[in-house]
């Protein structure tokens, strides 16, 4: 997980210019999930409680921040990362790292098959996601 957080902290340097990143099937969404929250304190995205009784899962956190950060990402592929299987905070932090992106950045293509997404909420963040992506689609 350390060494996640260090790559996705050099993605968002301003000065790369990664343009597509996959990392899909890699099981994001448990990784770190079994260790306290605590433990991920230090690193850049990995906690944020605002009201949510679980923390989110780690790595996805990581993602997250790193996709609210780079502008000039246009493609993220997370499928079938058990993003979800821990707890939901992730996917809703990916969410608005998205949304973010796509009113600052370029991105415009989002994959998040075969993750689980439960209840409303959950659902309704990850269509508004894939709305702004479809609106920085067509404003290209």
């Amino acid at each position: 997980l350390e060494s996640l957080a260090q790559e996705t902290t050099e993605l968002s340097d301003p000065r790369m210019a990664l343009r597509s990143l996959d990392l899909s099937a890699n099981g994001l969404g448990l990784l770190g999930t079994q260790r306290p929250a605590t433990d991920y304190e230090h690193l850049p995205g990995a906690l944020r409680r605002d009201g949510h009784s679980h923390p989110p899962a780690p790595a996805i956190a990581l993602v997250a921040n790193m996709v609210a950060r780079n502008k000039s990402i246009t493609s993220v592929d997370l499928a079938d990362n058990s993003a979800g299987d821990a707890g939901q905070l992730g996917l809703v932090q990916l969410c608005e790292a998205v949304a973010q992106n796509t009113r600052l950045g370029s991105l415009t293509a989002l994959d998040l098959s075969g993750n689980l997404l439960i209840g409303h909420d959950s659902r309704r963040r990850v269509l508004s996601a894939r709305r702004a992506t479809r609106r920085a689609t067509r404003s290209t």
